[in-house]
């Protein structure tokens, strides 16, 4: 699982990139912070090496990753936009082609899951936004973003809800690229059987202490 090496554009969103997530996001972003997103340009880089693109797909890509969660400076709800925004007007210097500033606008969009990817690169990249669901930190990942959810959106959940909440979503999940599939999709099933497992014990628990047995 090798990865190509990096630009010196990357290298220069890259830092753009760090220098304002330490300047501008707010600390109750715990899992949108920078380490999500330094994961997801990792991810994006090994994912975007296997999934045969071409040298500017993938420099495309990896701008993309490195950009697409940018916009939550401003906001949680309707992020990917201002996260698009935000990289366009950092490229305007650097004169890529409008074909180029299209795809990295489109991939950051569609990291939104309400909109399906078209282009490799968009698959690529939701895949790599989302692969911590067929790791082994899954569950402490899960957690952060439950925290982050609380403080920034004032959603709360019982253990009981959010394991019903992540089942839902885990099920309605689809890994895109066959890397994925092939290495992230196995650990993203024994997910959904734990889950699966905590909901069934809840119930019977439940079940017994209504009965009175």
């Amino acid at each position: 699982m090798r990865q190509r090496e990096s630009s010196n554009l990357i290298d220069a969103c890259g830092d753009f990139v760090i220098r304002t997530l330490v300047k501008y996001l707010d600390p109750i972003y715990v899992y949108h912070g920078i380490y999500h997103t330094l994961e997801v340009v990792q991810n994006s880089k090994v994912i975007g090496f296997n999934s045969n693109l071409t040298p500017q797909e993938y420099e495309n890509l990896i701008i993309a990753a490195w950009f697409h969660d940018t916009g939550f400076i401003e906001k949680n709800k309707g992020h990917e936009e201002v996260s698009a925004k935000i990289a366009l007007n950092f490229l305007e210097k650097f004169h890529l082609n409008e074909e180029n500033i299209a795809a990295i606008k489109n991939a950051i969009l569609r990291t939104n899951i309400e909109l399906d990817p078209v282009e490799k690169i968009d698959m690529v990249l939701r895949d790599a936004d989302l692969a911590h669901l067929g790791k082994e930190d899954f569950v402490v990942k899960q957690e952060l973003l439950r925290i982050e959810w609380e403080n920034s959106l004032g959603q709360t959940y019982t253990d009981y809800e959010w394991a019903q909440s992540n089942l839902k979503f885990l099920t309605w999940h689809q890994y895109y690229t066959e890397f994925a599939k092939k290495f992230y999709q196995p650990e993203k099933q024994a997910n959904i059987d734990s889950f699966k497992l905590q909901i069934e014990m809840h119930d019977k628990a439940k079940e017994k202490y209504e009965s009175g047995n």
